[in-house]
């Protein structure tokens, strides 16, 4: 809930939202790409500005990465009525009843976190431009299968799981405190905003 709005996401391809003022629903998905069909399965609006949304897409496409299924990050500006891929580099397979962890921060939207399954952890700088830029900053003690099915075995293969940013403290124009979980390992805190 932002700004008096509920998003919610689908697992069949749909995005939709509730102004609360209005009391009405309306359909976010006519305006996104038409290969997203996996669903909607993370979605990270903005604090105080409600036409900035960022969300994960399931697609059903290759990409240059060879997967059929994959997830890409977007970005709106304009309260969904466009959107750009944010070409995330990371290993986001299509699986559309999962949810997967996505989180901007409020005091700059420059910066969005990312967790995944199957490549760790992973933060962008510059999610407002037009090049958005992704760093891979997983604890390295987190480890990885190189395989793309989940391998529930976590002596071999550690799931990324929530992010979630504390905005009430400021490091360098963000939030200071960002934490993210780790099946295996437990809670990790970055104390500077990601830097490490």
């Amino acid at each position: 809930v932002k700004d008096g709005i509920i998003y919610m996401g689908t697992d069949v391809g749909g995005m939709y939202a509730l102004n609360k003022k209005l009391g009405a629903f309306y359909d976010m998905t006519m305006k996104m790409p038409d290969d997203v069909a996996g669903g909607v399965p993370g979605i990270a609006p903005i604090n105080g500005n409600k036409d900035i949304v960022y969300v994960m897409l399931s697609k059903e496409s290759l990409d240059t990465r060879g997967f059929k299924d994959y997830s890409d990050v977007y970005r709106t500006l304009d309260g969904g009525k466009t959107w750009k891929e944010m070409n995330f580099p990371g290993r986001l397979p299509n699986y559309g009843l999962i949810a997967l962890p996505i989180a901007a921060d409020a005091n700059n939207p420059d910066y969005v976190y990312v967790t995944t399954y199957f490549s760790g952890a992973w933060v962008c700088k510059n999610a407002m431009s037009n090049t958005p830029v992704w760093e891979n900053i997983t604890p390295k003690d987190v480890k990885f299968s190189p395989y793309i099915d989940l391998d529930l075995d976590l002596n071999k293969n550690d799931i990324m799981g929530a992010v979630v940013i504390d905005e009430k403290e400021l490091y360098k124009g963000r939030s200071k405190n960002v934490y993210m979980s780790s099946y295996a390992k437990g809670i990790y805190k970055s104390s500077n905003g990601g830097d490490e």
